[in-house]
């Protein structure tokens, strides 16, 4: 802020001078060199201000572009890295998006299979991690986990039963849309 309100200042002053300067100052100068200064100086000041009008917008202006378009980490880039969590087998999506109605707060979302029931529980708390530290909110982060379709076939044949809604479904395949799958879980949010 202190920066923001000196620019202004500097602004001010470079604008006052040049007007004092043009009043006072140009008419003890030669006609000529008067006359270029009252053409090219005021032109040269604005173009001077500008620019630095335009430096100093240009982070918020970046941050607010961010914002609104949702932009974070690539998401290829985080796919792999939930990938590599121990006990995760496929990752069928995986993103970090600002909300609109909360810019500072971001959301991460993953949706995850697992080749294992009891490695389930542990893939997505560390799925959930690895969103939290790439800068998603606490209490906005969302993993969805399912089984393999080679899980449930194996957990079929052995009759077992797993706790926990949903994990004994098959995965979806590849037909369904992560976009569609985001959009349900940002609206939960």
């Amino acid at each position: 802020l202190a920066v923001h309100l000196l620019g202004d200042a500097a602004t001010c002053a470079a604008v006052l001078a040049e007007a004092l300067f043009l009043r006072f100052g140009a008419p003890r100068l030669p006609r000529r060199a008067a006359r270029g200064l009252k053409r090219y100086l005021d032109p040269a000041l604005s173009l001077a201000i500008s620019v630095a009008i335009a430096l100093a917008a240009w982070p918020v202006g970046s941050r607010a572009a961010k914002s609104l378009l949702g932009l974070s980490e690539p998401t290829e880039k985080l796919r792999s890295r939930a990938l590599a969590v121990d006990g995760v087998a496929r990752v069928d999506a995986a993103a970090i998006m600002v909300l609109r109605d909360q810019p500072t707060s971001r959301c991460g979302m993953a949706r995850v299979a697992v080749d294992d029931a009891a490695k389930a529980v542990p893939a997505a708390n560390a799925v959930r991690d690895l969103l939290r530290r790439r800068g998603a909110a606490k209490d906005r982060t969302f993993v969805d986990v399912h089984l393999t379709r080679e899980a449930v076939e194996a957990l079929r044949h052995a009759r077992l039963a797993v706790p926990g809604a949903g994990w004994t479904r098959p995965a979806p395949t590849a037909r369904t849309s992560a976009i569609g799958w985001a959009q349900s879980v940002v609206g939960m949010v």
